[in-house]
């Protein structure tokens, strides 16, 4: 893949002279290779294993740009810190995975799988990580109508020693790196593609069918990263979410559906105020802070499915109904930057959505149909509440702001839509 437009002036008023080169120059190539082997060596084992190569090669020039600030301002000088050189990135990707399922007995299935995954990068903190993931589901239809469905899996992922420096001096020049901190985020700090990770992950789901019409299931998720090695950053974040749903079909032709959902995330992520005109600022304690996010969602829907005319005309009808309440709560150091943070009040989004579609089929090949959605939304968010466009408002530091758009994103929207569908083939 190729892109050679050519580039803009700096700045309003300066000439493209000032740029290193005329044009973008860019040029990447992209390398993919998958091998997939399956085999049955005995009557209830399966094997399956899976190789994936997939690798970028970029051509584009890594080239130092002497930016223009503000319009009105001459061009950087060498040993500035708005002098930076472009960075060509690539990536490489190999990984493998084998999994092996074996029936225990009648209508019950084990499966164990591993998967190993190694990323090399050029142009990060961090070069080379490895991840290994180990997996485990069972699947049983043992028990007279009921279908279980139990899985779990733990990763962990390993990276290089992580080099803050390495990717600050890629980025600046010799002059300015000489006489700077060396570094441009704090070197605790951790990106998350990079950081060293431990996942859990586990899911469970249940039907249960007590009679030709009915069918009564719930569904359980669970998710933990957490980050031990990250003493900046994204600590931990934990999603859970449960769902309940019930299906009446009284025939073939009809069907009504119930469901609730509840979800809930929270995360801790720790941080520290650098302020680089105060010295030993990056490694003072004082100033460190932490936020906790508490989010929860309830979520509410249902809906029918109904045939007519021997199945050629359908019509289907949905409404959901969503509720969030995300709480945000804050610990500091004692320094004066930090110190006695003030709590902000809870975001709040509610979410209406109703659909209806109707199609009819006018034969095997072709069809047509209309649809209707509606949705209603409001959001309670302290930060741009009583705000309008081009205001300003004191951010309490010399800095203002002025917001660009309203600040009230509460809606209402209607989409009519007409549409045709054509099947190839018989």
């Amino acid at each position: 893949m190729s892109q050679d437009d050519k580039l803009f002036a700096f700045a309003l008023g300066t000439s493209t002279d000032l740029l290193p080169r005329q044009s973008a120059e860019a040029k990447t190539h992209s390398l993919h290779f998958n091998l997939n082997v399956s085999a049955r060596p005995l009557k209830n084992l399966s094997v399956n294993t899976r190789y994936r190569h997939y690798q970028t090669i970029n051509d584009t020039p890594s080239t130092l740009f002497l930016a223009v600030v503000n319009d009105t301002e001459g061009q950087v000088a060498g040993n500035s810190a708005r002098a930076l050189i472009s960075q060509p990135y690539d990536t490489t990707q190999d990984q493998m995975k084998l999994d092996a399922s074996y029936r225990v007995f009648k209508a019950t299935h084990f499966k164990l799988g591993y998967e190993v995954e190694l990323m090399k990068r050029s142009y990060r903190a961090v070069e080379e990580s490895w991840e290994n993931t180990f997996k485990g589901s069972v699947r049983s239809t043992y028990i007279p109508n009921t279908s279980i469905n139990l899985k779990g899996s733990f990763a962990k992922k390993v990276a290089d020693e992580y080099d803050a420096f390495q990717i600050f001096s890629d980025r600046h020049t010799a002059s300015f790196v000489a006489g700077s901190s060396g570094f441009d985020s704090l070197p605790e700090l951790r990106r998350l593609d990079v950081a060293n990770r431990d996942r859990s992950k586990l899911g469970a789901n249940i039907s249960w069918f007590p009679s030709d019409f009915y069918t009564l299931g719930v569904n359980y998720q669970y998710q933990e990263d957490d980050h031990p090695e990250s003493p900046m950053g994204l600590r931990t974040r934990r999603n859970q979410n449960v769902t309940f749903d019930i299906n009446y079909s009284p025939s073939d032709t009809q069907s009504i559906f119930l469901f609730y959902t509840f979800s809930k995330m929270d995360a801790e992520q720790n941080g520290r105020d650098h302020n680089p005109l105060v010295a030993g600022s990056e490694n003072d304690v004082t100033r460190n802070w932490r936020v906790d996010h508490d989010d929860k969602t309830h979520t509410i829907g249902l809906g029918s499915r109904t045939k007519f005319m021997e199945n050629r005309l359908s019509f289907n009808v949905d409404y959901s109904f969503t509720q969030s309440i995300s709480n945000t709560t804050f610990a500091a150091g004692s320094n004066a930057a930090v110190a006695n943070p003030t709590e902000m009040p809870n975001l709040g989004t509610v979410r209406h959505s109703f659909e209806t579609i109707g199609e009819y089929k006018i034969n095997e090949n072709l069809s047509w149909g209309i649809s209707y959605l509606y949705e209603n939304y409001k959001e309670d968010d302290f930060a741009t509440d009583n705000f309008d466009p081009g205001s300003v408002f004191d951010t309490g530091t010399i800095a203002s702001v002025i917001p660009l758009t309203g600040s009230n994103q509460d809606y209402n929207g209607h989409l009519f839509m007409v549409f045709a569908s054509y099947q190839l083939g018989n």
